[in-house]
């Protein structure tokens, strides 16, 4: 009886303190932003950071701007975005 007790609290214990393998909690928004649309020619594919959140620095694909971005939202920063063969912004 008592390892039929000491299994079940073990295994209790795993469920409890393992995470869902499908759980999109550490998913940031850059990355979830990424997911959700079709890959297509000239769609912006965003760059991500490590915890899914948006590089300071942002360019489009075809057009070639670029600018500096609020980490979480992935909007540009007022007065930031540069033309090609303009330079990069400092971001």
């Amino acid at each position: 009886m008592k390892t039929a007790t000491v299994i079940a609290l073990m295994l209790a214990a795993f469920i409890l303190l393992s995470e869902p393998v499908d759980s999109d909690v550490h998913i940031g928004p850059c990355t979830r932003a990424n997911m959700k649309q079709p890959a297509l020619l000239g769609q912006e594919i965003w760059q991500c950071d490590q915890h899914g959140n948006y590089m300071p620095l942002q360019c489009h694909p075809t057009s070639g701007y670029c600018c500096c971005v609020e980490p979480r939202s992935g909007k540009c920063i007022k007065d930031t975005e540069k033309a090609p063969g303009a330079g990069l912004p400092q971001c």
